[in-house]
């Protein structure tokens, strides 16, 4: 199914049609989980209407109500598929998909009204919708024991990997830092919100102590959005401004493919992960990954990341160093990249959500 096939369906009257998607994604910001839905929901061969909110209902509070509280009488009866971690309580007749466990295991990473909000949420869903989706084998044992399930009672449909993320010429890597007003010249890149989990601070540290033995033109392109939390605490030292580091913050998703494409390496030392879609995205693109073995992340890895300690900016200096001259090792772990990733599709993720649907429409 197309997408504009699945918003045609959408607004189109509701008489056969076996499922029900709650499409708050589709209406904030596509990131994350959102970003998974929109690849999913177009490629279901199964017949679907789209549940959307109009926009000034679509986030913050008002989003929440909306999914609650008008949701639940839009569908009528028919299966409910909320894909991006909550759904409405008072639907029993629901899939719903929860990526990972991060507000459970490690509350402190988010606000307290958050934290509590969601726990209450998944108290509730855990107990009563049809069947619970999720994106790991980490992420379904995590998730188990957070709910007090057998691990048989959540299914796993691994994340994917767009098309767009393939292999770039050079030229095209060129052009995409000219575009961001980068300066030309080899690079690393990391893929990271502020947010505690993503590690951002060992990143820095670790360019801090490679930097010296690099060669002077390298860069560190630094993308993504603001997110949440401090990097660095009291009484530490962020790296100075100008040493190579390139803060980006969010960059439109076409750019990614050929940064990506262009980089020495994807930095990605997240400590927590019920997936790593940068990860994935980052080796669709041909890029060597240094990573940690946290979570998710070694599912998705495999046997073409290089993995460090998360703690240990030492370690990821050295990685960085040992990468950096070397086109053989680059071309060896380029080459791993794109294999593993050749494992994940799309297709294939909805090809499994498309067989759980079928059991309960």
């Amino acid at each position: 199914m197309t997408l504009a096939a699945a918003r045609w369906a959408s607004a189109g009257p509701s008489l056969g049609v076996p499922l029900v998607v709650n499409a708050r994604f589709n209406s904030v910001r596509q990131t994350g989980v959102q970003r998974v839905a929109g690849e999913l929901v177009p490629r279901l061969e199964t017949k679907l209407r789209l549940a959307s909110p109009p926009s000034q209902l679509a986030t913050g509070l008002a989003g929440y109500a909306w999914e609650q509280m008008i949701l639940p009488a839009r569908g009528l009866g028919r299966l409910l598929w909320s894909p991006c971690n909550v759904g409405p309580l008072m639907i029993k007749h629901q899939i719903l998909t929860i990526h990972d466990a991060a507000v459970i295991d490690h509350p402190e990473w988010f606000s307290p009204a958050f934290v509590l909000a969601y726990r209450t949420l998944w108290a509730g869903l855990a107990k009563s919708v049809r069947q619970i989706v999720t994106v790991s084998s980490f992420s379904r044992e995590r998730l188990a024991t957070a709910f007090g399930l057998a691990p048989a009672r959540i299914a796993v449909v691994p994340n994917g990997v767009s098309r767009a993320f393939r292999p770039r010429p050079e030229k095209d890597s060129a052009a995409a830092l000219a575009q961001i007003g980068a300066p030309p010249g080899p690079y690393f890149v990391t893929l990271s919100t502020r947010e505690p989990r993503k590690n951002l601070r060992l990143t820095l540290n670790a360019w801090r102590q490679a930097r010296g033995r690099l060669p002077r033109d390298f860069s560190l392109l630094v993308i993504g959005g603001r997110g949440a939390g401090r990097i660095f605490g009291k009484g530490e030292a962020a790296p100075p401004a100008g040493e190579g580091i390139v803060e980006l913050g969010y960059l439109p998703e076409e750019l990614l493919p050929p940064l990506l494409s262009g980089a020495a390496a994807m930095i990605y030392p997240s400590l927590y992960e019920g997936f790593g879609l940068p990860l994935l995205e980052a080796m669709a693109c041909g890029a060597p990954v240094i990573t940690t073995a946290c979570g998710s992340l070694p599912e998705v890895g495999g046997d073409a990341a290089i993995y460090v300690d998360p703690q240990d900016p030492t370690e990821l200096a050295e990685q960085i160093i040992r990468i950096a001259p070397s086109r053989d090792f680059h071309a060896t772990l380029s080459a791993r990249s794109l294999e593993q990733s050749g494992r994940f599709s799309w297709f294939r993720s909805a090809e499994l959500m498309d067989e759980i649907i079928q059991r309960y429409i």
